[in-house]
């Protein structure tokens, strides 16, 4: 369900002078446009951070991969399309930028691997700050917990086609039938939403997309409002939510937390 040749839309801000300056704090997700911020503030136990990055599509990304380190750059090289190499090099360059700050630590000295379901978390220091970066298209999005878990995911919501086959294969009877009985004009959204959110637990829960998707439940139509994971076997002893957001214009995501109870604060990163 990914996008490698995404057309180029009109995003949000992509254009917008950049601020400098540490953002006002937003409670609730919605589809308002997100406040732009380089200097993230305190992430204080038990809030998320959702940052939204645009990837200028003339952007010169040479500084950014100097930042990067040797294993990030050598991956850099072998994306094949321009469009590819500049997503991940911007994703990568503002993922260590932002936990530069939050770790009061030099970015590029940052160390991170990868779980051996592929989930990527800080090496020295792992449980100090949970993160999950999500790319397709034009945009990008990173999520930060502290003292919490994170997933997170976006779909580009214009996509057109038959998701019928899909939801019959991966989700489980009750998505299915409540993504029936929606208007058909609703339908294409709800899917596209519900895949969102069963991605962003399985990133938030370390397992990734190898996991069934059938193996857990979430609400339909999903809300900015987050709404529990119900289980069906083998339940994690966490108590998942998932909630809905958007990030720019043609995008909807989803945000998996380890909880039930915690803020969101969003903002758009100006690259």
């Amino acid at each position: 369900l990914r996008e490698i040749n995404a057309q180029k839309f009109k995003e949000y801000a992509i254009n917008r002078k950049a601020s400098h300056t540490p953002c006002r704090e937003v409670t609730l997700i919605d589809s308002s446009p997100w406040p732009e911020c380089t200097i993230p503030p305190p992430l204080s136990p038990g809030t998320v951070h959702l940052w939204a990055i645009a990837v200028d599509s003339d952007q010169d990304t040479g500084i950014g991969t100097a930042l990067l380190s040797e294993g990030e750059q050598q991956r850099a090289v072998r994306f094949q399309k321009e469009g590819d190499r500049k997503r991940y090099t911007v994703a990568r360059y503002t993922l260590r930028v932002l936990l530069g700050h939050y770790l009061e630590q030099d970015a590029k000295s940052i160390k991170m691997v990868r779980s051996d379901a592929g989930k990527l978390h800080l090496a020295d220091n792992p449980g100090a700050i949970d993160f999950s970066i999500t790319h397709t298209g034009l945009c990008i999005v990173l999520a930060f917990g502290r003292e919490l878990q994170v997933g997170v995911d976006i779909e580009r919501c214009d996509r057109t086609g038959r998701f019928e086959a899909l939801a019959k294969r991966f989700f489980h009877p009750y998505e299915r039938d409540s993504i029936a009985a929606l208007p058909e004009t609703e339908q294409g959204v709800a899917f596209l939403s519900c895949w969102n959110a069963k991605e962003a637990v399985l990133k938030g829960l370390g397992t990734g997309i190898q996991s069934r998707l059938d193996a857990f439940t979430v609400t339909i139509p999903l809300t900015n409002t987050p709404s529990p994971v119900h289980f069906q076997s083998d339940t994690p002893t966490a108590s998942w939510s998932v909630c809905a957001f958007t990030p720019m214009t043609n995008y909807i995501g989803a945000l998996a937390v380890d909880r039930q109870d915690y803020s969101v604060d969003t903002f758009f990163y100006q690259t």
